[in-house]
């Protein structure tokens, strides 16, 4: 018996039988794309490596490695550059980026941003771009963190070569909770839950803190 799972490229991502098939996986797969930064730290400079999941309408899960750099020039602010290896016929990536704002307040246990991000998946048939514009509302209690995230996605699929699939626009919401731990004072492991109507993703990733500020 051979389970429906893959954890490297499957031929079988996205599924192509039919064009609203073809639009659910890559709904799918938008939960994941360029997820927000949790906060701002004490630190200019995070690395994080992340893996994450979800199940696919060819009945796989698929699993999507990535790399991120993070810049925290000030406290609550941060930029980040991201890559990630996705599934289906090579080459398969995406390249993404973002920007997130938190705003201070009386209470500093209490997280509040707004962001926004861009990232694009290119593969030999389709390219995929989305552009997110995010709400995070968080609590901290020492070196445990928990929150909610609630996105608004902007997507533009492009299709080269797609059986008669039209190229294809299309906007959705998101909602992703989440929680996590700093471990050393220099490394966070957080775990989200993207979802939307139809999909629910999850999302497990370790950032690596460097360049403490004075």
């Amino acid at each position: 018996m051979v389970l429906p799972y893959t954890t490297r490229a499957s031929n079988s991502f996205p599924a192509w039988q039919d064009t609203l098939v073809f639009h659910a996986d890559l709904r799918s797969a938008a939960l994941i794309t360029n997820l927000p930064n949790p906060s701002g730290e004490d630190y200019f400079i995070g690395f994080s490596t992340a893996i994450a999941g979800f199940h696919s309408e060819s009945g796989e899960t698929q699993m999507i490695p990535a790399a991120r750099v993070s810049i925290y020039p000030t406290p609550g602010y941060n930029l980040w550059a991201q890559f990630a290896k996705w599934p289906g016929e090579l080459p398969a990536f995406s390249v993404g980026t973002g920007v997130q704002v938190e705003f201070p307040g009386d209470n500093i246990r209490l997280r509040k941003a707004i962001g926004l991000t861009w990232n694009e998946l290119h593969t030999e048939q389709f390219i995929q771009r989305d552009i997110t514009a995010h709400a995070l509302y968080g609590r901290t209690q020492d070196s445990f963190y928990y929150g909610l995230i609630g996105s608004f996605n902007s997507q533009h699929v492009l299709v080269k070569n797609g059986n008669e699939i039209p190229d294809f626009d299309e906007s959705f919401m998101q909602v992703i909770p989440y929680i996590g731990w700093m471990f050393n004072e220099t490394i966070r492991i957080s775990f989200k839950v993207p979802m939307d109507v139809e999909n629910t993703a999850v999302d497990m990733s370790c950032e690596w803190f460097w360049g403490m500020r004075d």
